[in-house]
């Protein structure tokens, strides 16, 4: 089996200083027992590897769903970083890579 959630951000939090980790909020913390991890990551995706996703997605962005139907309040747009040009970019591979290795969770579980 995988780690547990509270093992891995406490994980990130020790073994990933040069992405200065900070919880936001925490089980147990100011924001109570049952608070969410929410963590912070500085300089994780650098510039050239966030243009590389928008450039990947720009002809790929369709409108967000609630559930699977379109909603009058959710007006956002997404794009899914697979089958297209963002998912075949090296720059988003390192993404993708780097967010494995800090999670533990395979790409392809989630790009």
């Amino acid at each position: 089996g995988g780690q547990t959630i509270d093992a891995t951000m406490r994980r990130i939090l020790r073994d990933f200083p040069q992405y200065a980790p900070r919880a936001v909020s925490r089980p147990g913390g100011p924001h109570g027992e049952g608070a969410p991890w929410v963590m912070s990551l500085s300089n994780f995706v650098s510039d050239e590897e966030a243009e590389a996703f928008i450039a990947g997605c720009s002809s790929h962005f369709s409108r967000s769903l609630a559930g699977d139907e379109l909603s009058p309040v959710r007006t956002s747009s997404q794009c899914w970083c697979s089958n297209n040009a963002c998912e075949r970019s090296p720059l988003t591979q390192a993404v993708a890579h780097r967010i494995a290795n800090l999670t533990m969770v395979p790409h392809e579980r989630y790009f």
